[in-house]
């Protein structure tokens, strides 16, 4: 990945800011849920996730597919 694009990453997440109560807050922790770089960083952080299972599995499983909020897995 250049450079560039992990800084502009790591400003995006790094300067969420919410408004509660009619105050604003700087976000310290995580991703803001409607941000559209949460559904990137959810991704890569789940195929990640997924990923070290799927390669130390005593059955190895003939497809596996991530869809958003499900996985399918079959295996025979």
């Amino acid at each position: 990945m250049p450079e560039e694009y992990a800084d502009l990453l790591k400003h995006c997440l790094t300067s969420g800011y919410f408004v509660w109560d009619y105050g604003f807050y700087d976000q310290i922790n995580g991703v803001a849920m409607c941000s559209p770089v949460s559904l990137i960083v959810a991704d890569i952080f789940m195929e990640d996730f997924e990923q070290k299972p799927l390669d130390t599995a005593p059955a190895k499983p003939k497809m596996y597919k991530r869809e958003h909020r499900k996985s399918v897995t079959r295996t025979i």
